[in-house]
């Protein structure tokens, strides 16, 4: 404002005023200059020529990998051997230490016997731990570095976890969307980047009202059993035209059959869960597992991601294969006749 000032006192004219009317007064002795003709083809060159390089540096960086992202390679035998059971987790949701311990304590992995060939589990320990959250510059990898003191294994449990999840009622978990507090592709599309970025959360900024209602609506008269063995029975019916049901007798063989064809430290089912599904068993680590027949507990086979885990698991265990439906079916016949 001080130089408008001085420089309309030098030229004895308000240059305040030209800057609003947008004429101003030559000097006595100044001519008007010479207007040069429009040239609008050297125009859209140079916008052509700006926008041609802009457009390649600017494609060049994007391919760039970005800092602090390593090139993470797909690691076939974790998601093989951990995403048989739940979803194969990004390393950068635990720090090294957490994989280390997790992968050293498999004989009792949250419950249940997960143990591993000794050279998959080494190799499996190597890559979670090389890729843990302290190789990654992203903001989820740095906050679930804090692990909580009483449960360092359990990425639920992380106070960075806790706090984005609070305002999610507890009945959003248990829909068929989303089914578990685990299950973060669920929601984050960027889950298997190990992004987890606001924008890519899907389900609940579009329909967390109706799973709210979903949850609140009674369950029908079939029981969560009743439709796992329907399920079950679909498939097998599907696989073979000529299924005509379930044998609790087949389960029964099933249960104390010895196919040789799985682990040699769980030849069979009563291997470590007892001699009758009506016995307590326990697992090769010596942990006490309670008895399998729902006459001696009630809430087992009710929860289908446990049940799909189990099956998957064992059966690999004890078999060397995956179970067919039928033969699932039949056990579950056995284990509802005890």
């Amino acid at each position: 404002m001080a130089g408008v000032a001085v420089s309309s006192q030098v030229e004895r004219q308000s240059l305040a005023r030209a800057m609003v009317t947008g004429f101003k007064r030559l000097p006595g002795d100044a001519a008007l200059p010479r207007l040069e003709p429009a040239r609008p083809w050297l125009a859209a060159v140079s916008v052509a020529a700006f926008l041609g390089v802009a457009g390649g540096v600017l494609s060049a960086l994007a391919a760039l990998p970005p800092r602090g992202v390593p090139d993470m390679p797909r690691h076939a035998a974790y998601t093989k051997e951990c995403g048989d059971c739940h979803p194969a987790y990004h390393p950068s949701l635990l720090p090294a230490a957490s994989w280390r311990t997790m992968m050293a304590g498999l004989a009792d992995h949250f419950g249940e016997d997960a143990r591993l060939r000794a050279d998959t589990a080494a190799d499996i320990g190597v890559f979670l731990q090389t890729y843990a959250a302290e190789s990654w510059d992203t903001k989820a990898a740095h906050r679930f570095r804090r692990v909580a003191p009483a449960e360092p294994l359990r990425i639920t449990a992380a106070p960075f976890w806790k706090h984005t999840h609070a305002g999610i009622a507890p009945a959003v978990f248990k829909t068929r969307a989303v089914r578990s507090p685990g299950n973060c592709n669920a929601c984050h599309r960027d889950a298997d980047a190990g992004g987890f970025h606001g924008p890519m959360v899907s389900i609940l900024s579009r329909s967390l009202p109706l799973l709210l209602l979903l949850a609140s609506v009674p369950a029908s008269a079939e029981s969560p059993r009743e439709r796992i063995v329907a399920d079950l029975a679909a498939q097998a019916r599907a696989a073979d035209p000529g299924f005509a049901g379930f044998s609790a007798a087949r389960g029964a063989a099933l249960y104390k059959a010895r196919p040789g064809g799985g682990k040699p430290d769980t030849p069979s089912c009563d291997t470590c869960h007892g001699a009758t599904p009506q016995t307590p068993g326990q697992t090769r680590a010596g942990k006490p597992i309670e008895p399998m027949a729902v006459s001696r507990v009630a809430h087992r086979y009710t929860d289908p991601e446990k049940v799909k885990k189990w099956f998957g698991r064992n059966c690999e265990s004890v078999l060397g294969r995956e179970c067919t439906p039928r033969e699932k079916g039949d056990f579950l016949a056995y284990m509802l006749s005890q």
